[in-house]
């Protein structure tokens, strides 16, 4: 195999990696899905920083409103390779240690009044993975607004993919960039052609997943689950009860049924089958497995019709009886 060759085949193992762990993230609006979300797509191209942003865009690249941005960090190939975490919540000892690197780039994130690049080229398809560079028409992309978020940080290039989240009219995105970290054979990484191949290869999960989370459409009256929610939730999905979750969170049964009656209210569950169907992302938000009301069908089975027998047919001895002569 040439040198082309591996690389094509090292970037779709990479996407293979970066898709389980998508598949992973919870089908609700949790407060930390966009860190999340950064943390699965680092290891498209580790080592690397990513960070994800949910907002909304003019076709000018003027950001209107931003609804949510995470950050998340993969320093290494070997972390890249570790097995995919199974819980939806996660230790603060059990993240990577570039905690300053992603609050330093979240908080301008946050700033971010302009993407540095129009919206209007995303074509049919609403998808667009480029580099840094060809989204600002410049090799200068740490100086323009593009790379406003960058400065100061250890990456050497940035790669940008942008997926319209809305189903009309695209005015609503979720922005990945992920900036490349240290040193390859001749320098400095740099994008490339693989790079941003499994970047676009990868677009149409983040945003089927992002839509599953966050709903197709901004809502303003969207209410987040909080962190106790998430655990609470988890546990149900293992199947736990009410009881066992108490114990295992150090709660009062009471307490974690006030939690549950809050999930259903907020992912619009009518039964704890729906509840847990919603959380895996098997039914979108608004549906109904059963309509609240409607009665079971019962399934009438058809009389089997038996045959008449023929009648019994009993067969006694004759015995002769002789009498005195």
């Amino acid at each position: 195999m040439g040198e082309s060759g591996q690389a094509i085949a090292s970037a779709m193992e990479s996407v293979v990696r970066a898709s389980e762990r998508l598949c992973g993230l919870p089908a609700v609006a949790t407060l930390d899905w966009s860190d999340r979300a950064a943390r699965a797509l680092s290891v498209l191209m580790a080592p690397s920083r990513v960070c994800t942003m949910i907002l909304r865009a003019e076709l000018s690249g003027r950001v209107s409103v931003l609804e949510a941005s995470g950050c998340g960090s993969c320093t290494s190939r070997a972390a890249a390779n570790q097995p995919v975490a199974a819980a939806w919540t996660e230790d603060d000892a059990a993240l990577d240690e570039s905690g300053g690197v992603e609050l330093s780039v979240r908080s301008r994130a946050d700033r971010l009044r302009e993407l540095g690049f129009r919206l209007d080229g995303l074509g049919p398809t609403g998808i667009v993975a480029a580099s840094a560079a060809r989204l600002a028409g410049t090799e200068l992309w740490r100086t323009a607004p593009i790379g406003s978020m960058w400065v100061g940080t250890d990456i050497s290039d940035l790669l940008i993919g942008v997926a319209a989240l809305d189903e009309g009219t695209p005015r609503r995105y979720i922005v990945v960039e992920i900036g490349l970290m240290g040193h390859g054979a001749v320098g400095p990484r740099r994008i490339s052609p693989e790079n941003q191949a499994a970047l676009q290869a990868i677009l149409p999960l983040l945003s089927h997943r992002a839509r599953l989370a966050l709903g197709s459409a901004q809502d303003a009256s969207q209410t987040w689950l909080t962190v106790r929610e998430q655990q609470v939730l988890e546990q149900l999905v293992l199947g736990k009860s009410v009881r066992q979750i108490a114990d295992d969170l150090e709660r009062s049964p009471h307490t974690v049924h006030d939690h549950v009656k809050s999930l259903h209210r907020k992912l619009g569950a009518s039964s704890r089958g729906e509840l847990i169907a919603r959380a895996l992302g098997y039914i979108e938000e608004g549906t109904r497995i059963r309509d609240r009301g409607e009665e079971p069908r019962t399934i009438t089975e058809p009389k089997l019709v038996r045959e008449q027998e023929p009648p019994e047919i009993i067969v006694r001895s004759s015995e002769r009886v002789e009498t005195d002569r």
